[in-house]
């Protein structure tokens, strides 16, 4: 959410557009482009209270990839209008690898443990959390808000027993990390709260399935509306549900 409205976007190999939705009506209010930007595999949204940051950073292809980029740019660049383009002067851009990636040996599809699908911001920082593959858990790293190629810090790991797509913060504080078991296994969610300061992973845990994929689908989006009520997404699942 973004001053009382919804954002989303499309995932890799579409243009570098976000969406302001009607969440009454469904229908897209206003069409975005980011100037300059390329949508290699975007993957997640957050907002800062001025600024949007949008990852691309999915790197689920071969694990190797080394153009990881968070977008950022103000809200109030957005021209009026229902079509419109943020011009690229106006588009920051955070570059940044993980701090323990030191193999980029192509690892094959799905196989990786630097994945990511997930972004919040929190007290001037931007908050990772990956899309383990391999050990089906999810680590928590750190990044500037500020444009530059950085290392994102490992912070924390967390064995969520499934693949993180999405998270959010509500502005009392609870993160809820959204994803599923993989080979299409049960949607879920995990709620944490009463942690130690920028340590997520220490307080509060709990996790909430929500059913089948052949009901929900392959959920890839979440966002909180205020303290306890929002919206999750997702991708078209096979012929069996819609995006």
């Amino acid at each position: 959410m973004a001053n009382g409205n919804l954002w989303t976007h499309n995932d890799s190999g579409n243009e570098p557009k976000i969406y302001k939705i009607d969440t009454l009506s469904n229908s897209i209010l206003q069409t975005v482009t980011v100037g300059g930007a390329t949508n290699v595999d975007w993957e997640d949204i957050t907002f800062d209270g001025s600024n949007f940051y949008v990852g691309d950073f999915g790197n689920n292809a071969n694990g190797n990839r080394t153009d990881l980029k968070i977008y950022k740019f103000s809200i109030s660049a957005i021209p009026s209008g229902t079509n419109v383009t943020v011009p690229a002067a106006s588009v920051q851009v955070i570059n940044f690898s993980y701090e323990d990636q030191t193999n980029f040996s192509p690892t094959g599809s799905n196989n990786t443990h630097f994945d990511c699908e997930s972004i919040i911001y929190q007290d001037g920082e931007l908050h990772l959390f990956t899309k383990d593959w391999i050990d089906k858990t999810t680590t928590h790293y750190s990044l500037p808000t500020t444009a530059g190629t950085y290392e994102a810090v490992n912070l924390e790991t967390f064995d969520v027993d499934g693949l993180i797509t999405a998270a959010d913060i509500s502005s009392m504080g609870v993160i809820m990390l959204l994803g599923y078991e993989s080979a299409g296994g049960t949607p879920f969610f995990w709620i944490l709260w009463d942690y130690q300061s920028g340590e997520y992973f220490t307080g509060n845990k709990r996790r909430i399935n929500l059913g089948s994929f052949f009901t929900i689908g392959q959920i890839e989006g979440i966002c909180f509306r205020g303290t306890a009520y929002g919206y999750v997404s997702n991708e078209k699942f096979s012929t069996f549900v819609p995006a």
